[in-house]
């Protein structure tokens, strides 16, 4: 099975079975290593003082302006195959070969525009990341189209692995390619959906992020794979006013919304073009992750969800990363002791973080999103005072449920608006909401 990805705005393309087709039409598969992990690596762990992002795509131009001296790991991992002598399938690798690893192997491929891709995507990370390139196009002759295979991503996510047990940085992996839409978390939709679900458990136990474009294709309820396995992190789009791509796709257990409207990116040779698209989105998420120094990779995800707003989709409300908020998360000092840094906590002395959430056990829960948690923001009208005008909206709220409206007066997060909310807005009355480490 193969898995194809235009430049940003790919549209969805039926996958190749490539094992099946091994099996029912009896072709020669040629493959130097059936998998990375029957590799005896001999490489030795290179000196970086910066974390370091394996991006798996099309080859990274590590000469670009943008991205020199970044690109200090490369790796190839192409597929070759034939039938009765005839060429299937022509690796892209830069030695012919269908692996290549060392330098000069993660280079983009040539001959397609896709091929532009990994360049583009990596001109999203953060500067303060390195870059593993790792290069998984093969040529399939009879579309004359680059197509990456499932058994290449496969081989690609082994190498980062054995390459961390060898002591290289890796904190992150980008994957900004996908097809095959689902409207369900597929961890066990098929063998190899559960293959890249193992893979991505066991890199995530080695501090390993993987993220995932959810795909360009405007799909309201479904994403592409591999983003809709629960163990990989998925990322949509949003504008640069905070609203969502309409080209995304995304569904209820999409991730994280981030960014890339109309940016620049750098294309192999030295050029840069604009470009928007979920590719990009992901590709800032993935290099902006290594700098929020979470102690784990759930703690992570979870500072990424909770940095910034929340963003009305037609698959619900999707949080959007404020990559500054997340940076902050895991950073002293922390007044209230909720583990929540000052600079990132939206309520600095009431405990609302991830150690001690509110009462229905949300972390910075922030109703009206005004950058105030609702444990500290009694300024329901939104006038920057706890007043009057306030104590009014809550006795209207008062002694029931939640309902549209009332969602600012459950200030403590438990469903009711009752007492605990009574109490915690005396304590701001007759002042301004907050604070809050997120408004300067």
């Amino acid at each position: 099975m193969k898995i194809q990805t235009k430049p940003w705005k790919p549209k969805p393309k039926t996958f190749y079975h490539a094992l099946l087709d091994v099996l029912e039409a009896t072709i020669t598969v040629t493959l130097a290593v059936a998998l990375v992990l029957s590799l005896v690596w001999t490489l030795d762990a290179i000196a970086s003082p910066n974390p370091i992002v394996a991006v798996i795509d099309s080859g990274v131009d590590g000469t670009h302006p943008a991205l020199q001296n970044r690109v200090i790991e490369e790796a190839c991992f192409s597929v070759e195959t034939t039938l009765a002598g005839v060429p299937i399938d022509v690796p892209l690798c830069p030695n012919g070969q269908d692996t290549m690893i060392g330098p000069g192997a993660g280079v983009p491929c040539t001959g397609f525009q896709l091929c532009n891709h990994g360049t583009a995507v990596s001109g999203m990370l953060d500067p303060s990341v390195d870059i593993m390139s790792i290069q998984v196009y093969t040529h399939h002759v009879s579309s004359d189209e680059a197509v990456a295979y499932e058994i290449s991503l496969l081989q690609a996510l082994s190498h980062v692995s054995e390459r961390k047990t060898q002591g290289v940085d890796i904190q992150a992996v980008n994957i900004s390619i996908g097809d095959r839409m689902f409207g369900t978390l597929c961890d066990s939709a098929g063998d190899f959906n559960d293959a890249f679900h193992r893979a991505a458990l066991a890199l995530r136990s080695q501090g390993i992020a993987i993220f995932a474009s959810s795909g360009n294709d405007g799909n309201p309820s479904g994403m592409q794979y591999p983003a809709c396995i629960s163990s990989i992190t998925s990322v949509a789009t949003t504008l640069s006013d905070h609203t969502l791509w309409p080209s995304s796709n995304v569904a209820s257990f999409l991730d994280l919304l981030a960014p890339a409207d109309n940016v620049s990116v750098p294309v192999p040779g030295g050029g840069h073009e604009t470009a928007t698209g979920t590719s990009l989105s992901t590709a800032l998420v993935s290099g902006a992750y290594p700098g929020i120094g979470a102690p784990t990779v759930d703690l992570g995800i979870m500072a990424l969800k909770h940095s910034g707003i929340l963003v009305p989709t037609p698959a619900g409300l999707i949080p959007e990363v404020d990559v500054d908020i997340a940076r902050a998360v895991f950073q002293a000092p922390d007044t209230d002791g909720d583990g929540w840094g000052d600079s990132a906590d939206n309520c600095l002395n009431v405990t609302n973080g991830h150690v001690i959430t509110d009462a229905g056990g949300r972390i910075q829960y922030d109703a009206d999103g005004d950058s105030t948690g609702n444990a500290c923001d009694c300024d329901f009208n939104q006038d920057n005072f706890c007043g009057g005008p306030d104590y009014t909206l809550l006795m209207g709220c008062f002694n029931q449920a939640v309902s549209s409206g009332c969602e600012a007066m459950d200030m403590d997060g438990d469903g009711f608006v009752g007492m605990e909310d009574y109490n915690l807005f005396i304590v701001g009355f007759n002042g301004p909401p907050g604070p809050s480490g997120r408004i300067n």
